[in-house]
């Protein structure tokens, strides 16, 4: 797998979109992101190439990239979180998402 980083991230989602890369974005509630499909990422089917963009821990995804995503990822609780915690921190679950999603990758 291969991370990068670029410091005009809705210029390289664009670019991507247009070259046909899938953009997947993530949320912590499913009303945050109503315009766009909100999926488990329990079924969620990297079929294509996937570019997975996590927002920050305070705020989640800009407005200017969420609106360049094609679906949006949601972890599904196990359980419920203390009160006063509202999501997971980015580190956390970038590797839950990141196991979760390649372990049900289809194989092309």
């Amino acid at each position: 797998m291969t991370v990068y980083c670029t410091s005009s991230l809705p210029q390289v989602l664009k670019a991507k979109g247009a070259q046909g890369w899938q953009i997947v974005g993530t949320v912590g509630k499913s009303t945050e992101a109503s315009f766009i499909p909100v999926i488990p990422c329990t079924e969620f089917q990297w079929s294509q190439r996937t570019i997975l963009v996590l927002g920050n821990e305070g705020f989640g995804l800009s407005d200017d990239v969420s609106s360049l995503c094609h679906a949006m990822l949601t972890i599904p609780a196990g359980r419920g979180l203390q009160p006063g915690i509202e999501s997971l921190n980015v580190s956390v679950a970038a590797g839950i998402l990141l196991h979760c999603i390649s372990s049900r990758r289809m194989k092309t």
